[in-house]
């Protein structure tokens, strides 16, 4: 049996009513050398991730690509993000995505880098690449060279995982177009998903990439855009996911004081522009403390 070209991870929690339209679009491609692996998570006994690291071990294709169980690709998916590796012999191809709701209504359309292939040592703000595993096709040797797995935890694998392997991708590609559907569950909302082991994941997935760049000796090279991953996403993202539920909860000051340890002078952090005026604004409200302000934000607007 020849070698497959890509291996396609889909893991399994769930999602009953959403698998025959995920499993239908990967039957349904215009490309024909590929294997798909679905993995039963056990759903509430293992994590994503170990789901996606026995995908790994199990994959025979060159290039991987992770599918969640509850989303769907465009046909040309494989098609198009392979030959795009091909053409720059490239470890990495990253590509557009549209957010859906339930409904089928649009929410967002991201269609991808409009950037030229490139190294990370040519061009550091690549680090910030969306840390979304869904939508990027990786070379397998990614993986096997460099022994990185996804950890056992339930927010922010993707991006312990992805900002590492960042460090050891030799060329990047991209393709400017939308191939992947992520679908945004609604679920219902609880005080479960403020337990301070589980948000503060997110904080653990930054400290373990920071420190893996100083044991790769990276950190100094790439400090700035490390600094600004743990801005935005241990301490804004963070916290914005807390004040949505109860912004009293003594996680907004835990969030506030790892940054500042982290980052004193993160107000003035290099890449902050990149935020945009509404968010920066929302920043310097929890810089200020002002969590029933960034709350009543949170219900009016997208933020």
């Amino acid at each position: 049996m020849s070698i497959p070209s890509i291996s396609v991870i889909v893991p399994i929690y769930n999602v009953e009513r959403y698998l025959e339209k995920c499993l239908n679009s990967l039957m349904n491609q215009s490309f024909d050398d590929y294997e798909v692996i679905i993995v039963n998570d056990g759903s509430i006994d293992r994590s994503k991730g170990q789901a996606r690291n026995y995908g790994i071990e199990a994959a025979k294709g060159e290039y991987l690509l992770f599918v969640d169980s509850d989303d769907f690709i465009h046909k040309d998916t494989l098609k198009i993000t392979y030959s795009k590796a091909m053409e720059n012999k490239a470890d990495m191809v990253v590509f557009g995505y549209t957010i859906l709701s339930e409904s089928g209504d649009i929410i967002k359309i991201d269609h991808g880098f409009e950037n030229t292939n490139s190294t990370l040592s040519e061009n550091h703000e690549l680090i910030m690449c969306s840390p979304t595993v869904w939508n990027k096709l990786i070379k397998k040797e990614m993986f096997i060279s460099s022994g990185i797995r996804f950890p056992s935890i339930d927010n922010a694998e993707d991006l312990n995982v992805l900002l590492k392997l960042y460090l050891h991708v030799k060329v990047f590609a991209f393709v400017d177009k939308s191939l992947y559907f992520y679908l945004k569950r609604e679920g219902s909302v609880s005080n479960d998903v403020l337990k301070a082991d589980k948000v503060l994941e997110i904080v653990d997935a930054v400290e373990d990439v920071l420190n893996y760049y100083k044991a790769e000796n990276a950190y100094n090279e790439y400090k700035d855009e490390l600094e600004f991953i743990a801005v935005y996403h241990a301490f804004y993202l963070g916290s914005l996911r807390v004040a949505r539920i109860n912004f009293k909860h003594p996680l907004m000051q835990v969030f506030r004081q790892y940054i500042q340890k982290r980052v004193p002078d993160y107000i003035h952090q290099k890449y902050l522009y990149r935020l945009g005026k509404s968010r920066k604004t929302v920043l310097k409200l929890l810089d200020k403390r002002h969590y029933f302000i960034v709350a009543m934000l949170l219900k009016i607007r997208n933020i």
